[in-house]
């Protein structure tokens, strides 16, 4: 067990100047659409076997009970999800009731997450439940979330349906503004990429605060 330090009956003080102070230099924030580049399901549900999907039937695909899609965003990414659902079938007598879970590696999607128990709290970890009760339906989850693959895992539903995911997209938010970065001549292929990774690492960092990490913060 990490050692914790735990100030009892601990209260910030707020200080008006000095908040009215940040408030005024606080960055503006600047957003983009990002959509999926890529689709495929796992075979079961914390397996790492996976089977590819052309993107373009996504929107075709009926999830019943079990069932999951992951999204692949191509890239790390930080912002708001929304997706668009509807059905295929009977008209829906039930919710549906469906997992959301969020990963910066392919390898968390299969990962059993009921069964962690760190020192850190399990309340970071980045994972939705829902009940949807009118479909066809736009959700926008009030979270900003860190990731680049979302697996979309329909968890129960009444039988004479199942859920279609017609659309999703994400609304990145970076204070980083990339019409102001310097030009580099980096030749060497492996160079590029690790300055490349830095760069769009510090610009998910970038926030109204500079984060430690935006997963987290």
């Amino acid at each position: 067990m990490a050692l914790i330090s735990i100030i009892k009956d601990f209260h910030p003080h707020n200080y008006a100047k000095l908040l009215d102070r940040a408030a005024e230099l606080a960055p503006s924030l600047h957003h983009s659409i990002a959509e999926p580049v890529g689709g495929f399901k796992l075979k079961e549900r914390y397996s790492p076997e996976k089977e590819e999907i052309v993107l373009h039937r996504v929107p075709h695909l009926a999830l019943g009970k079990g069932e999951n899609l992951c999204l692949d965003f191509g890239t790390h990414i930080v912002g708001y999800l929304t997706l668009e659902l509807s059905y295929t079938g009977s008209h829906p007598d039930a919710p549906a009731y469906i997992k959301l879970k969020f990963a910066e590696n392919i390898a968390e999607l299969s990962e059993n997450t009921e069964e962690y128990n760190g020192w850190i709290s399990r309340s970071w970890i980045q994972e939705e439940y829902l009940h949807v009760d009118v479909l066809p339906a736009q959700i926008t989850l009030p979270r900003r979330y860190a990731f680049r693959y979302l697996k979309i895992t329909m968890m129960d539903t009444s039988p004479k349906y199942k859920l279609v995911v017609r659309h999703a997209e994400c609304r990145t938010e970076t204070s980083s503004d990339a019409k102001r970065l310097p030009q580099t001549d980096i030749k060497d292929p492996l160079d590029r990429r690790l300055y490349e990774t830095g760069v769009r690492t510090l610009a998910n960092c970038m926030q109204d605060v500079f984060e430690d990490g935006p997963k987290r913060d």
